[in-house]
């Protein structure tokens, strides 16, 4: 019998269609499944970890200590069922960097595990609030609320910077390049100590910038090595730098400064940054 090419796209389709319904009844209905979305996830503030200061993306899920993969917040998540009760391991994720293909799920923090007696077929919504593991070395912490600073206008820098009342939580710090000045460079004011030859070691922090921000560390000889550079961002965003790899590059060592640093043409309009809840910690 012959069928219209538009006859046949009619039927393909309807075919497609019948197909999703079939799937998508088939996990509803499915007896041997129960289901979990978790919309939001926090974590617990402390002396070291200021409230809404966190940037999970999504969650590392294990049932019974098999992995069943990586979903982002706000997912419903298909369980298979296997022994009740059900116990599923949450780990926070975060994308490493600020880039989505380098997700991971973060080691400072403590995973959740929930046990649970699911109803077959159920869906489980709970609030999860995760903490940072009592491993955690914080080498620095700043907030710019105390009376004082523990940054510094670097030699080379052409500014200085004041503090902002308007920051992420309280006061921040606000850097601007304005007139002739060409060169922005803020430092840490004292040298930390980082361990060499792991990958657990991270600048957390919060900032907005008009132009291209650089960050990097700064041996004691001077030695500057460059982590990576932020692009422009008009809101609040928070970052997870990981610095295990430029510690360890040559020339190797263990003692650095932060640095801060933004370029401009002289001719150029005003760029600034901004940073508030600075964070380096690891865990040896």
């Amino acid at each position: 019998m012959y069928l219209c090419p538009s006859l046949k796209r009619v039927l393909l389709y309807l075919c497609i269609g019948c197909w999703g319904l079939c799937a998508c009844d088939k996990y509803e209905n499915d007896r041997d499944v129960f289901f979990i979305q978790f919309d939001s996830a926090s974590v617990k503030s402390d002396l070291n970890n200021a409230k809404g200061d966190y940037k999970i993306t999504d969650l590392w899920i294990y049932n019974n200590y098999q992995f069943i993969g990586v979903y982002p917040l706000g997912s419903k998540v298909t369980v298979t069922f296997v022994t009740q009760p059900s116990t599923l391991t949450l780990l926070a994720g975060i994308k490493q960097n600020g880039i989505s293909d380098t997700r991971t799920s973060y080691i400072m923090l403590n995973p959740i595990d929930i046990d649970t007696f699911a109803a077959l077929g159920e869906t489980l919504q709970l609030p999860l609030e995760f903490s940072y593991k009592s491993s955690c070395t914080y080498t620095w912490t700043e907030t710019f609320d105390g009376l004082g600073s523990t940054l510094r206008r670097a030699d080379r820098s052409d500014v200085g910077y004041r503090l902002d009342p308007a920051g992420f939580e309280g006061n921040g710090l606000n850097c601007l390049l304005d007139s002739n000045a060409t060169v922005a460079q803020l430092e840490s004011s004292a040298f930390f100590n980082l361990p060499l030859n792991t990958s657990n070691v991270y600048l957390e922090l919060q900032y907005q910038c008009s132009n291209e921000l650089q960050i990097g560390l700064v041996n004691p000889s001077g030695f500057e090595k460059e982590i990576m550079r932020l692009y422009p961002k008009t809101g609040w965003n928070k970052i997870y730098i990981a610095l295990g790899t430029t510690i360890n590059a040559e020339p190797k060592g263990s003692t650095y400064k932060v640095y801060f640093r933004m370029l401009k043409n002289s001719e150029n309009p005003p760029v600034w940054f901004k940073l508030d809840n600075l964070k380096l910690v690891f865990i040896s």
